[in-house]
C-alpha cells in the first residue's frame, strides 16, 4: 500500500485497493496516512504534515 501512495502506477491487490477507499471514504471529517518516508520521497497531492 505504501507503494501506491507513492505511485499510483505500482500494482494493488483489488480487496486491499477496497479496504483503502472505504477506510478513507468512511471518516467523517478527515483521513489522515501516518508512515515512514525518506525525506527525498515526492507524493503527488498529498500535504506532508511536519509537526510544525
Amino acid at each position: 500500500m505504501k507503494e501506491w501512495i507513492k505511485n499510483n502506477n505500482h500494482k494493488l491487490k483489488n480487496e486491499v485497493r477496497a479496504k483503502l477507499y472505504v477506510g478513507i471514504t468512511r471518516a467523517r471529517a478527515s483521513s489522515t496516512i501516518i508512515m515512514d518516508y525518506d525525506e527525498n520521497d515526492q507524493f503527488d497531492g498529498i500535504e506532508i504534515y511536519t509537526g510544525g
